[in-house]
């Protein structure tokens, strides 16, 4: 488990600047908008992913569920507020999602 997280680790911080500068290189400003959407959309659905990966686990108790559940909320809703650009809703959103992979090690 502990080189499938280092793996993961290993290939997050290079993507964010591999979406960066591929989406900047786009077109115009429309297409790099776009292309930062779909980023975005694809971030959040592997953060839900991860999230109901660890609701799934047997290994947490009903009360580490609630408390991931609450932890999830409490995350979302501080990007949603803390951002104004898709830009920074995808680095914040890939940020969390080092977190997730670091905590989720810790039940697998």
């Amino acid at each position: 488990m502990k080189k499938i997280l280092t793996i993961a680790l290993l290939t997050i911080a290079p993507s964010i600047a591999f979406a960066n500068g591929y989406c900047d290189s786009r077109g115009n400003q429309q297409q790099v908008a776009q292309c930062y959407n779909n980023a975005v959309q694809m971030e959040n659905a592997q953060v839900n992913s991860m999230i109901q990966r660890l609701q799934a686990s047997t290994k947490l108790g009903d009360a580490d569920k609630k408390r991931v559940n609450e932890i999830h909320n409490a995350r979302i809703n501080q990007i949603n507020a803390g951002c104004n650009n898709t830009l920074c809703t995808y680095s914040q959103l890939k940020s969390y999602k080092t977190e997730i992979i670091a905590n989720m090690s810790k039940f697998w």
